[in-house]
């Protein structure tokens, strides 16, 4: 869903169930096509992922055990793992290189979904950069493209009014 012919007009990026079902499907098409082809199966799945993908194989290793089933072993990869501590750095201005594309792909994906994230989008994000967030991406090319055609910014998403202020410094106790 998301790419290439689907019809859906965004990716379900980071989204549980929808990227879950659709390795499920595949997994069961697969399937199929073994069994009519007469190829035997040892009953040993594996999943592995670098990135997004890594963060698909630990969801499914988590859903194929929630309903029963088994996998014989999973290696994630580089997946995004520790989201609050990302979206916690983006908020706090250090967000690092991608993240002003990942994070509208995740909160897009969360508010198309049904999560009710925003109204509108500039209640997220800098007034430059709202309008079209949610059909930006997935986008062809790489992540420079998108920033040097003033889509999505290098370092920051959000107004400066918006952020936290910055920490000061703290004493040394000697």
């Amino acid at each position: 869903v998301g790419f290439s012919n689907s019809s859906s007009p965004y990716h379900p990026y980071l989204d549980y169930d929808q990227q879950t079902r659709d390795v499920l499907d595949a997994i069961a098409a697969g399937r199929k096509v073994l069994a009519r082809d007469d190829v035997a199966l040892t009953g040993k799945l594996f999943a592995t992922g670098f990135s997004q993908g890594g963060w698909l194989s630990m969801a499914l290793h988590r859903k194929i055990e929630a309903t029963g089933g088994k996998l014989t072993a999973s290696m994630p990869s580089a997946g995004s793992y520790a989201l609050t501590a990302l979206v916690d750095d983006i908020f706090l201005g250090r967000p690092v290189q991608g993240s002003t594309v990942y994070f509208p792909l995740a909160l897009t994906a969360a508010q198309r979904a049904g999560a009710g994230v925003y109204s509108d989008p500039a209640q997220f994000f800098n007034q430059r950069y709202a309008r079209g967030v949610e059909e930006l991406l997935p986008a062809p090319g790489a992540f420079s493209n998108l920033v040097s055609a003033g889509r999505v910014p290098a370092t920051a998403l959000f107004a400066g009014p918006s952020l936290p202020p910055p920490a000061k410094a703290s004493r040394q106790l000697k």
